[in-house]
């Protein structure tokens, strides 16, 4: 667990970055303690403490019952200390960019097809503006779009990733700076609503993968020009990327009875016969006994087990109706939403993704994989998603496919009705196409295949939700589909 002092020094970092680069410019309100407690995962100790420090360093200044205001006049682009601010992350920059022009083309693409976009807030006065040509100063308007339009999706996956990318992304000094290369591309804001308005997703999703690739080259011109002007400033070998805990922090607990569920439902655990000991597993998992009885009385709770004084607790089915009764739990019923919104989200990404990856995979790891996903208590997709995972060379996107597929990984263990046998064979027959189309170097029938499982899984699981749980908002949330940007 991160000490005290990291978790301060994290923070502190982070927020001083983006003062300097122009994120908070001076005169803006800066995030209360409360709103910093909810971005970073922190306590109010650690909130109120780093807000003490930037005031003390004259980054901030407090005000009496509100927020405290941004008063550090150096976040002008072309000072030494901002440019050597951003150069300093060059490294993580190109990566995040890069990161962008995979995720984003088909997540603006599926979210812009049933959006009506006169109800967003600033639509009309960013139409207004890109009609009369769109100017430097204007250009919140167009990270300001895209986060209504991802919230107005009702995917909090979309909404997150998207903060997070635009929190990194040091966009003001891009767009400010002095002899910017992007600031040339606002030019194409009116041919980007019109895009974006239209029907033809084929068409809207090339657009904006170019429109992102030429940002992301703008970017690295950009970054390269300042290095050759600013020779002074110091540049780390290496930098940490902060990308680790994407979504909200999972108590051990959960994470112990996410991973029995997991192989109870896989057959890891096969059903009608003995888990393993309490103190085993205690020792197993690294934790106390009160912890791992914590997460067995959850587990017993949800239908997973039964257990038997002295004897132990035997795996089992769970009857239909203990998970019905599991849903009508606030906690979990908004745990069965997040996942299916999760689902959801890979279907769109997880393409894309694969494509990235597939020149990574080797004829002897392809055997290791066929290996693998045949072996007795094996989950398939795991099997490959991981293997995705290694093979990709842009931290961003290891770290979203990896953390948003482990939250799938269980979820679908724990909603899904079908029996460990169904299941596997199941996942088999899309792992199997994906590894077809691998050794056949076929990497656009790779991705429709990884897509294709995750948005298989969703109908699938979006159907249970109805005819098994009696969710009926369930078939309120848009399936996804990655086909049709072929």
């Amino acid at each position: 667990m991160e000490e005290s002092e990291g978790r301060f020094n994290r923070v502190y970092t982070d927020l001083k970055g983006r003062i300097i680069s122009g994120q908070f410019p001076a005169g803006s309100s800066f995030l209360s303690a409360e709103q910093l407690r909810q971005e970073y995962q922190i306590g109010f100790h650690t909130a109120r403490n780093v807000t003490a420090r930037l005031r003390e360093e004259g980054y901030i200044v407090s005000r009496n019952r509100k927020a405290p205001v941004v008063c550090w006049e150096g976040s002008v682009p072309s000072t030494h200390s901002a440019v050597c601010e951003v150069l300093s992350h060059r490294g993580s920059l190109l990566e995040l960019y890069e990161s962008l022009t995979v995720i984003l083309p088909p997540l603006l693409t599926f979210v812009s097809q049933s959006c009506d976009f006169w109800l967003l807030p600033h639509y009309a006065q960013l139409k207004k503006t890109a009609i009369r040509k769109m100017r430097p100063q204007n250009w919140r308007l167009l990270p300001l779009i895209c986060q209504e339009l991802f919230d107005a999706s009702g995917n909090p996956f979309f909404s997150e990733i998207y903060a997070r990318f635009h929190r990194y992304s040091h966009l003001p000094f891009f767009l400010e700076a002095e002899d910017s290369y992007l600031c040339e591309m606002l030019e194409d804001t009116e041919e980007f609503l019109s895009v974006l308005t239209s029907n033809h997703p084929k068409k809207k999703y090339d657009w904006l993968t170019a429109s992102q690739q030429r940002t992301a080259l703008a970017v690295h011109d950009t970054l390269y020009r300042l290095e050759k002007k600013y020779p002074s400033c110091h540049l780390p070998e290496e930098e940490p990327f902060q990308w680790t805990g994407l979504y909200e922090r999972t108590p051990v607990y959960v994470q112990i009875l996410q991973d029995l569920i997991t192989k109870i439902t896989t057959g890891a655990y096969p059903l009608e016969q003995y888990l393993p000991h309490e103190e085993d597993l205690a020792r197993e998992y690294g934790v106390a006994l009160t912890t791992l009885r914590k997460a067995m009385a959850e587990l017993r709770g949800m239908g997973y087990i039964r257990t038997y004084n002295v004897k132990g607790s035997i795996a089992q089915k769970r009857p239909v109706e203990a998970a019905r009764h599991t849903v009508q739990n606030p906690v979990h019923r908004q745990n069965a939403f997040r996942f299916l919104y999760a689902l959801q989200f890979l279907a769109l990404i997880a393409g894309p993704i694969a494509h990235r990856a597939a020149p990574g995979f080797t004829t002897k790891s392809l055997e290791e994989i066929e290996f693998q996903v045949q072996q007795p208590g094996a989950v398939p997709i795991t099997v490959l998603a991981d293997a995705i995972s290694r093979n990709l060379d842009l931290e961003p996107l290891r770290v979203i496919f990896r953390e948003t597929e482990h939250l799938v990984r269980w979820s679908y263990c724990a909603f899904s009705e079908r029996n460990a046998g169904q299941q596997k064979r199941h996942m088999l027959t899309h792992v199997q196409s994906a590894l077809n189309a691998l050794k056949a170097s076929d990497k656009d029938s790779f991705a429709n295949a990884v897509a294709g499982y995750y948005s298989n899984a969703f109908s699938q699981i979006c159907a249970q939700y109805v005819q098994y749980y009696k969710i009926k908002d369930a078939k309120s949330i848009v399936s996804p589909s990655y086909e049709w940007l072929q």
